[in-house]
């Protein structure tokens, strides 16, 4: 399960790069792009942290793990 809730992210911020790139995306953009993400990777660490230490694991990972699916049929 921590496999299949980790796939999309992990793939997606090696390869959105390439994939921008293939589609049009200006390579400045895909810069902010992943600038914008890795801030807001390290902000989510620290509340998820914070999080994790009111609630339980179970609660914490279906939350997370809809975040991710709601992500990724998005994009």
């Amino acid at each position: 399960m921590m496999f299949f809730g980790n796939i999309f992210g992990t793939f997606f911020s090696y390869e959105f790069k390439t994939y921008g790139l293939d589609n049009g995306i200006k390579d400045n953009v895909l810069s902010w792009a992943g600038s914008i993400s890795a801030l807001t990777q390290a902000i989510t660490r620290l509340s998820t942290g914070a999080i994790y230490d009111f609630s339980d694991f179970r609660t914490m990972f279906f939350v997370l793990f809809g975040v991710n699916l709601l992500n990724s049929i998005f994009v």
